[in-house]
């Protein structure tokens, strides 16, 4: 009984900080690109008011989805930055 209950506390723990980790990242594969502007508004208000000083966006490789993304970020007058490792991810400066 001890044992479960501490496995359930840790992994409660694990997914909390799982969770504060993500949650400055928003992963764009398989949304379709009408849906991007609700999401992506919902993601950067969310982080703005939660004072982030950053967030990555996981675009994937469409140009298309970059194109969105970039002017959504435009019309918040945030740049979006091609990652360093990865083409399909954008970073983005809240601050």
């Amino acid at each position: 009984m001890k044992l479960r209950l501490c496995y359930t506390i840790l992994k409660s723990l694990v997914l909390i900080q799982l969770k504060n980790t993500l949650m400055n990242t928003i992963d764009l594969h398989g949304v379709k690109h009408e849906n991007v502007r609700g999401l992506l508004d919902t993601f950067i208000w969310d982080n703005m008011k939660r004072k982030s000083n950053a967030v990555s966006i996981i675009t994937g490789k469409s140009n298309e989805m970059k194109r969105i993304v970039s002017e959504i970020l435009a019309e918040y007058g945030l740049l979006a930055e091609a990652s360093i490792t990865n083409s399909g991810v954008v970073n983005v400066s809240l601050i």
